[in-house]
């Protein structure tokens, strides 16, 4: 009995992994049985029937019912129907139900396969996406919405479409049908193309054919464990590169992020293609304290930043202009402003007035269309004295000497290190989180970070918490800026927090409405905040927007380092009504001021409506009010 079971079992196992090797095998085990079943009912009905002339005929029958049931009303006597009855009846189980089911399962694993994007693609100067983060749906959008940027991109690499692939692991029709979800209206099945695998392994970067591409870019996620080896993967990949690139044919842009920025200098070492690294933890600490020093500093960089609405930073080649001092092409585009140029690599905005504009020089706009840089020769308008209060002013003083933080991240250190550079005055700096005092001081030490200036208090307390408002006088602070914490799980998760302790500060009574600085994490958060002198700071989208100026169009990145860097230029704010006694005013007459004074006028910004007026039109007037700023651009930094 054991010998007859061991017997079965063996005989059983040894079908199952004949049948599993696939298709196939399956259709072959099914056509077997089908000849057996033929033979052995065609061997019967021959012996046991008068109607077959010989075997060959018998056999042939029992196949014809076997694989089709028509035949069943055809035959005579009861032996012979009854066989075909029999014969029909396995027909139906084993000719069609297994046809089908093999045939279905086949065409579901080929399916699976295609989803899984494990085919590789044949493609050239397309753009490449490295993982799928919280990041990339974010990217991808600004691409997608990006047209006439791309446009330009394209003609660059004389190419009719833009295709885009992700190449990300685990890919499967839920994850593309989340992608689709968030990208919306934008997506186009003919322009994105997604492929399964890991950015470091030369096989799978293959199946994106990303040594034929024209940009790769390698974003870097928010969540806390995934950025702690960000970087060496980043270096992985950048030598990866390396060794795939071949003599003569040419290497694809690589926009990476890079998380400390303290390895920036590493790249020029290890890099024989074209690198675009991007610390963006760090500007965007930068762009936190910028608008702790300026208010409304938020809505200017999101107008020069966003895709498709408003004004953005353009850069173009100007070889009518070689030979010409700046101060003499300054007012001479209708339509744009110019802010400065890129000599020999180097980014210089604000420049001299005398600086002599070079043949190789590109210079740098701000307009709403890159077609407006090109309009020189401005129309004849007829200047206005203005009355001037005081002259603009390149210095401002700061107007803070406490802060208080809410939340921790990898940004705080960063925040920390730029108000440690503002100022020789000793800053007061509390930070409010329940990260533990020892984790917070662990990575201080780890960034080796030397806070002078700074006199820093840590408090080991739940902001969204209650009890935390009663242990903290509020009156005695200045700004008041949330993080988004980093150690939370999700976006949501992480804003959700952050909306918590903002509603245990407003509604406290001991705030008094000191400016408020939020960083958010989900575009669907940024309208819980609406609240007087309260800043969003969304860091994905910011993010999101450079890495996609940058992949598009490379020189941005040194343009966005000198403009959002702790040096150099920088965007100010100032009431107009300080300076001029002028009831009304021409942005071209403020435009002659604002050079007078070593600075450059971009536009306006409307306190009462929250908005702001980059590059407005020459020749209309506008009305000085109280809630009317005027945006500059400087080169000295007052503190």
């Amino acid at each position: 009995m054991n010998i007859f079971k061991n017997l079965s079992n063996y005989f059983i196992f040894k079908i199952e992994r004949f049948l599993i090797k696939g298709a196939w095998f399956q259709l072959f085990s099914v056509a077997v049985t089908i000849v057996i079943i033929s033979l052995f009912f065609g061997a019967i009905a021959f012996f046991y029937t008068d109607h077959f002339m010989n075997v060959q005929n018998a056999i042939w029958w029992a196949f014809l019912r076997l694989t089709d049931p028509g035949y069943l009303g055809d035959d005579q006597g009861y032996k012979l129907r009854t066989l075909s009855t029999i014969l029909t009846v396995l027909g139906y189980v084993l000719f069609m139900g297994s046809l089908v089911a093999i045939m279905a399962q086949g065409l579901n694993r080929l399916m699976s396969k295609l989803e899984a994007g494990l085919t590789p693609i044949r493609e050239k100067n397309h753009i490449v996406i490295l993982g799928l983060t919280r990041r990339t749906p974010l990217i991808l959008r600004e691409l997608l919405v990006s047209k006439d940027r791309v446009l330009r991109f394209l003609k660059r690499f004389k190419k009719a479409d833009l295709k885009i692939v992700i190449l990300s692991q685990n890919i499967n029709s839920k994850v593309l049908h989340e992608l689709k979800a968030e990208v919306g209206p934008l997506w186009d099945d003919s322009k994105v193309v997604l492929r399964s695998g890991n950015p470091l392994e030369v096989e799978h970067l293959d199946r994106v054919d990303f040594m034929r591409s024209a940009s790769i870019i390698y974003p870097a996620s928010d969540l806390k464990e995934d950025r702690s080896y960000f970087d060496a993967n980043a270096f992985k990949f950048i030598q990866i590169c390396n060794t795939q690139k071949k003599e003569g044919n040419p290497s694809p842009l690589i926009v990476t992020e890079i998380i400390n920025d303290d390895r920036l200098k590493l790249i020029p070492d290890v890099s024989k293609t074209k690198v675009q690294a991007i610390p963006l933890s760090t500007t965007i600490s930068r762009l936190i304290v910028q608008n702790i020093k300026y208010e409304f500093l938020s809505f200017i960089y999101n107008d020069l930043l966003t895709h498709g609405e408003g004004n953005e930073v353009y850069i173009r080649s100007a070889e009518e202009l070689s030979g010409k001092k700046v101060g003499d092409v300054r007012l001479s585009f209708s339509q744009a402003i110019f802010i400065g140029m890129i000599h020999e690599h180097e980014v210089i905005l604000n420049p001299d007035l005398e600086k002599t504009i070079s043949p190789d020089d590109k210079c740098v706009f701000i307009a709403e269309k890159y077609e407006h840089c090109f309009h020189y020769g401005l129309p004849e308008i007829k200047a206005n004295s203005l009355e001037l209060i005081k002259p603009l002013s390149k210095t401002k003083t700061l107007n803070f000497k406490k802060i208080l933080i809410f939340g921790w991240s990898d940004k705080v250190h960063n925040i920390l290190e730029e108000l440690n550079s503002l100022s020789n005055k000793k800053i007061s700096v509390d930070v409010a989180s329940i990260v533990s005092l020892k984790d917070r001081q662990k990575t201080l030490q780890l960034v080796n970070t030397e806070l002078k200036n700074i006199e820093l208090n840590h408090l080991e307390m739940d902001y969204t918490s209650s009890g935390f408002y009663k242990k903290v006088q509020l009156q005695d602070y200045d700004h008041f800026v949330f993080v988004a914490n980093d150690w939370m799980t999700s976006d949501e998760q992480s804003d959700a927090r952050t909306w918590l302790g903002f509603l245990q500060l407003t509604h406290h009574k001991e705030y008094t409405n000191q400016p408020i600085i939020v960083e958010v994490m989900s575009s669907e958060s940024e309208g819980l905040f609406e609240h007087q002198n309260t800043e969003v700071i969304n860091s994905p989208i910011l993010a999101a927007h450079m890495i996609t100026h940058v992949a598009l169009r490379p020189e941005l990145n040194a343009v966005f380092d000198e403009l959002f860097g702790p040096e150099g230029a920088e965007i100010i704010l100032e009431p107009l009504s300080n300076f001029t006694k002028n009831q009304e005013l021409y942005f071209y007459d403020l435009q002659r001021m604002s050079y007078d004074s070593g600075l450059i006028a971009l536009g306006y910004f409307d306190e009462h409506t929250g908005k702001s007026l980059l590059n407005p039109s020459k020749k209309d007037a506008i009305r000085v009010t109280e809630h009317l700023y005027v945006v500059l651009l400087t080169t000295a930094s007052g503190v």
